[in-house]
């Protein structure tokens, strides 16, 4: 990024000390258990795990939206999180679930940018290992 000034690069560039990721945690926490197995069951509902077209995966992408697991900050000034995925031995079991949404808010806004990234990450199995985490922070293991 190239900034105008030094001031409207400390106005724009990542604080993980922003109030918004409180109020993130909250609301993970306050989705029902019913809610994140509605979300983990759509995600494997999706037969081909590069068929984004599909209306189950479209189903599952709005309802990241709807959960508001998908949240407002800047993700693209979160370089942590560019390097979290780009790293092929990151332990997604390591992350908290504020981490989790911080990624996939990261990997499904930055599709509106370059049209791949949603698509990268089903094929590679990123989503999948979120979601799968997702999945074992709310019991939902045999659901």
């Amino acid at each position: 990024f190239i900034d105008k000034s030094y001031e409207e690069f400390n106005e724009k560039k990542f604080n993980e000390n922003d109030p918004i990721f409180e109020k993130q945690t909250i609301l993970l926490k306050s989705i029902t258990k019913k809610q994140y197995a509605e979300l983990v069951n759509l995600y494997k509902k999706n037969k081909k795990s590069d068929d984004m077209l599909s209306k189950s995966f479209q189903n599952f992408h709005e309802k990241l939206y709807e959960l508001g697991i998908i949240f407002s900050f800047k993700w693209m000034r979160w370089y942590e999180g560019d390097a979290l995925l780009k790293d092929p031995h990151t332990d997604y079991s390591k992350l908290s679930l504020l981490q989790i949404s911080m990624l996939l808010t990261a990997i499904f806004r930055s599709d509106r940018f370059d049209d791949v990234s949603i698509k990268q990450y089903t094929e590679n199995g990123i989503i999948k290992k979120m979601i799968e985490q997702v999945a074992l922070r709310n019991n939902l293991g045999n659901e």
